[in-house]
């Protein structure tokens, strides 16, 4: 968190280069002669060493030169930051080194044309994004919350870049029997709620029913009260309305 908020008020893009994981660090620790205090594993890592994103060396063409490749980014940047975890009193990070200079220009024009310096990393964003999504929300609108409520400042692909990975992540299960049986199942682990299948003959479901611990204990104290939810615009997605299913408070079906 705090290298992102670093990268957004230098104008710097940094990604990682080397780390050493504290699992290593421990083992060579107690393979010394002298073992000394080994890191928790809660730190992850001992070290990591940060580069600017234009950091490299120019590839070597394999062309005979009828097309003249033109550089269009500059690299070779020595930009780095090297960090180290250390306990003084407790574990803290160390800058063990550090290059300032660029070899490029570094504004904040520049950087708003990172793909990286366009994401959205904040959960209450995400999960308003998240539900804008499944709503079926156009990306202009998408896009509005999100420069509202943060900092970023994303263009249009990144909204439908967003928009197809929350996509993916939202379906997790293959097909939509699979997608069901998920949330039945999260539904039912929560205490006092029931969800109940009822198939034909033939092993279809024709009927789910789906009861929160609060829609029993209202309907336990006011059985005569009949509640209908109704969800708006269903047209718009061809849903048909065969026929209502009336049961009073001794479980007796009615007709409407």
């Amino acid at each position: 968190m705090y290298l992102r908020n670093y990268s957004k008020r230098t104008f710097q893009l940094l990604s990682i280069r080397s780390t050493t994981p504290v699992q290593t660090r421990n083992a060579k620790i107690l393979k010394s002669v002298v073992p000394g205090e080994t890191i928790p594993v809660d730190m992850k890592f001992h070290n990591k060493t940060y580069i600017c994103t234009h950091s490299g060396t120019p590839r070597t063409g394999r062309g005979r030169g009828k097309r003249p490749h033109l550089h269009s980014r500059k690299i070779s940047c020595p930009a780095q930051i090297n960090a180290c975890v250390r306990h003084a009193g407790e574990w803290e990070v160390l800058i063990t080194g550090q290059k300032t200079g660029h070899n490029h220009e570094v504004s904040r024009e520049v950087y708003n044309h990172y793909h990286e310096s366009r994401q959205v990393f904040d959960e209450a964003v995400l999960a308003t994004v998240h539900t804008l999504t499944r709503t079926g929300a156009n990306r202009k609108r998408i896009l509005e919350n999100i420069t509202q409520n943060t900092s970023v400042e994303p263009q249009m692909k990144d909204v439908r870049n967003l928009c197809a990975r929350l996509r993916r992540e939202s379906y997790a299960f293959p097909t939509i029997e699979e997608r069901i049986r998920a949330i039945l199942e999260d539904f039912s682990s929560k205490p006092g709620n029931v969800t109940r299948v009822y198939a034909n003959e033939e092993g279809f479901a024709e009927c789910i029913s789906i009861q929160s611990w609060h829609m029993q204990s209202m309907f336990k104290r006011f059985p005569e009260v009949l509640l209908i939810d109704a969800t708006h615009d269903t047209n718009s997605s061809k849903y048909k309305l065969f026929s209502f299913m009336i049961h009073d408070a001794m479980d007796k079906a009615l007709s409407p």
